[in-house]
């Protein structure tokens, strides 16, 4: 019936990367950020929607979780990928506010 996948996917997803990234394929990734060129590579887009309004276009990860975390924020359609309107991204020490991302 309609509606069974609201809000679900991001735990299959999740799932996903971890069967298909393991550390061979992330040692790969890794080995060739050197090779990048920024003017035609792709990359993974995401929007900051609070506490400020800014795009990304990652290029670069520093681990498996970095990556992780980018396509995860990538894919936030609301409603859709999580029953909320965006990820959220607890505070840091230094930060007083959550960080909340969508789709780029």
């Amino acid at each position: 019936t309609m509606g069974q996948a609201r809000g679900k996917l991001l735990p299959l997803l999740e799932s996903q990367m971890e069967s298909l990234v393991g550390d061979k394929e992330m040692a790969y990734l890794l080995g060739n950020l050197n090779d990048i060129d920024e003017d035609t590579s792709t990359g993974i887009a995401y929007t900051e929607v609070f506490p400020r309004r800014k795009g990304y276009l990652q290029r670069r990860f520093q681990d498996r979780e970095d990556l992780f975390r980018s396509v995860r924020y990538s894919c936030m359609f609301p409603f859709f990928t999580t029953n909320w309107p965006c990820l959220v991204e607890q505070p840091s020490s230094s930060a007083m506010l959550p960080r909340l991302f969508v789709d780029g």
